[in-house]
């Protein structure tokens, strides 16, 4: 830069390449692009066929970011059935860790694919391509549920996604500059600022009717900090998977931990060991909230390694609202209905739309 000024960590000019990406993220593309996006996600052969680029990849990428955040609306009240079926919200997010990791599990190992991506980690980890600390992506989830039980009855449930839409979308916006994730880092422009403040303003208008006073506000620390590390998570998700070469190993990894870390305070409470020990319900479809989540941690990882995390975040954002809105339109939970919904989904997929790179960067070929 003119007279030897370096540039501004967060707002300069960047000159680091983006990582190298793996075959199965580079290679999709053609007239089927959504199909052969999500069939690479899982390893899938024949659907390898053609190179996309431009337009094409960043309209696919932001479909199937959508359609993840709509796998997360699902996820998010099947589990809520299953809380409130067993009256214990920690012991049914410990439910839905155990069976998201006996599928990652059972993909993993019958998937020749998986299995090798575990070698190539494993020799990541020891020649230091891959640091621990990028292991520990699921201590987000953790800390979610951590915080939502911590917080909850303090602020309710609109300020505590207030809080969590904030720190994610603050934390996407500085995850991208500093080139955490592979997709190597974006330069925060105006519009990446303003793409950021209508996901907020999104946030703000799906809650906006249950928004009241709460008992200490600096709760709102606790989803906050849920949030900015929900941006983490995705960005260290997705170059673990781009060194690995495959999305499964690293969604395993993350379901263990969390099933690792929320068994010892599942058995330690009172309350949790009482609702263990009740009565279970006997739908099967109210256990499958794991499942759901499995799938949405490894269409993050994929996409994220090209659009970076602030375009996923605001793109599943608007997918979850638009599909949590048609669930309480469909099947009603008593609260009443009111038309911000509506603003905030339109809100949410402007920011997407404001924030998706039109204009491709030029990635490094070696």
């Amino acid at each position: 830069m003119a007279g030897g000024q370096e540039p501004h960590p967060l707002f300069g000019e960047s000159t680091r390449p983006p990582m190298q990406l793996p075959r199965y993220i580079q290679e999709f593309g053609g007239r089927n692009k959504v199909r052969m996006l999500v069939a690479t996600s899982f390893g899938s052969q024949s659907l390898r066929r053609s190179r996309g680029g431009g337009r094409g990849v960043v309209v696919v990428s932001a479909v199937v970011a959508v359609l993840a955040g709509a796998i997360l609306a699902v996820q998010v009240r099947v589990n809520g059935a299953l809380g409130a079926a067993l009256g214990d919200a920690l012991v049914a997010s410990a439910i839905s860790f155990a069976v998201g990791l006996l599928g990652a599990a059972a993909v993993v190992v019958g998937s020749r694919k998986a299995r090798r991506g575990f070698r190539l980690l494993h020799h990541a980890i020891a020649t230091r391509r891959v640091r621990w600390w990028e292991l520990l992506g699921g201590l987000s989830g953790v800390l979610y549920i951590f915080s939502q039980g911590l917080t909850g009855a303090s602020l309710g449930a609109a300020l505590f996604t207030v809080g969590v839409v904030a720190g994610q979308t603050l934390s996407s916006l500085i995850v991208d500059r500093l080139g955490w994730g592979p997709a190597g880092p974006i330069t925060m422009t105006p519009t990446r600022l303003i793409a950021a403040a209508l996901g907020l303003a999104a946030g703000l208008q799906a809650v906006v009717g249950g928004l009241a006073f709460a008992d200490n506000l600096l709760l709102l620390a606790f989803p906050f900090a849920a949030g900015l590390s929900l941006a983490w998570q995705q960005a260290v998700n997705s170059t673990v998977a781009v060194v690995s070469e495959e999305p499964l190993g690293i969604t395993l990894i993350n379901f263990a931990l969390g099933a690792v870390l929320l068994a010892p305070a599942v058995l330690l409470l009172p309350s949790s060991r009482q609702a263990l020990s009740g009565a279970w319900p006997s739908e099967v479809w109210i256990y499958s909230g794991g499942l759901f989540g499995v799938a949405f941690v490894v269409l993050a990882t994929v996409i994220v390694a090209r659009s970076g995390v602030l375009v996923f975040g605001l793109a599943s954002i608007g997918g979850q609202l638009a599909v949590s809105v048609a669930l309480d339109l469909l099947f009603p939970t008593g609260r009443p209905f009111q038309w911000t919904y509506l603003l905030a989904v339109v809100t949410a997929f402007s920011a997407a739309a404001i924030a998706l790179p039109w204009r491709q960067r030029t990635r490094s070929s070696t």
